[in-house]
């Protein structure tokens, strides 16, 4: 008497065989990203063909790197089923981790294995490209919930450089523009401008800034943070500013215009 093994040898067959997986980026959604927290998402469909698992990396490898944004992109799927998957990458990230993810797949018992791996420079052109759209940066998108000012310490404070005598690093006096603009410099980070007209000179903060105290990074037109004269108190010079009105950047972040 024969035994009848079709069963069992059909699904030892199956996960026998490579798994195949599919991915790809739909950009006609354009990624989206947050000024405050520095992320950026965008939408990815998977597909493997059996019932399995999904890990997605920010990195080189499925066993390097980082979730992405710090948050665990990982996920069953279905066989040959079409999965939406939002993937959050923090700009902070991309000098260390690179600027690729890596979609990492299994099958449900974990025999097979596929990998692969998508660039995320596309996404990153993009963003840099949204500070050409007028050329006075990006559009400004928190996920800082509650109401704030900046360059005072409360709703009650409206005085110049923080009520200091002279110029401070984390005041202003009769700022007329700011504008936040992605640097393909620095790793694609944000960069928030500020035109300090009565200071005569621009500041910039590595971020978005934060409630009530943040101070500037970096200071145009004067020798430090602490000086304010009309072209830092000589003559005309490249390097120094007087009452600047506007700042705006072109050549996908590379070409700054004062």
């Amino acid at each position: 008497m024969g035994l009848t093994c079709t069963g069992e040898l059909d699904r030892f067959l199956a996960e026998d065989r490579p798994l195949s997986l599919q991915a790809r980026v739909d950009m006609a959604s354009p990624p989206q990203l947050d000024t405050g927290s520095q992320v950026f998402t965008f939408s990815v469909t998977l597909r493997i063909d059996r019932a399995g698992h999904y890990n997605i990396v920010h990195g080189s490898s499925c066993d390097g790197g980082k979730p992405p944004a710090g948050i665990p992109h990982t996920g069953t799927i279905g066989p040959n089923e079409d999965k939406n998957v939002a993937v959050s990458i923090q700009l902070n990230d991309i000098e260390e981790f690179g600027k690729y993810v890596v979609l990492c797949a299994s099958d449900s018992g974990n025999y097979q294995k596929a990998s692969q791996t998508i660039a995320l420079q596309p996404m990153l052109d993009y963003l840099a490209q949204l500070n050409e759209a007028t050329g006075q940066g990006l559009p400004l998108n928190s996920t800082i919930a509650e109401e704030f000012a900046i360059f005072q310490n409360d709703w009650t404070m409206g005085v110049s450089n923080r009520g200091q005598p002279s110029t401070v690093q984390n005041g202003v006096f009769r700022p007329l523009q700011f504008a936040a603009f992605i640097d393909p410099n620095d790793s694609y980070r944000i960069k928030f401008f500020v035109a300090d007209y009565g200071n005569n000179r621009v500041i910039v903060f590595h971020r978005q800034p934060q409630p009530w105290g943040d101070t500037a990074a970096v200071v145009i037109g004067q020798p430090d943070f602490f000086s304010g004269d009309t072209n830092a108190g000589g003559g005309g010079k490249c390097s120094w500013v007087k009452l600047p009105h506007q700042c705006c950047c072109f050549s996908a972040g590379k070409t700054f215009y004062l």
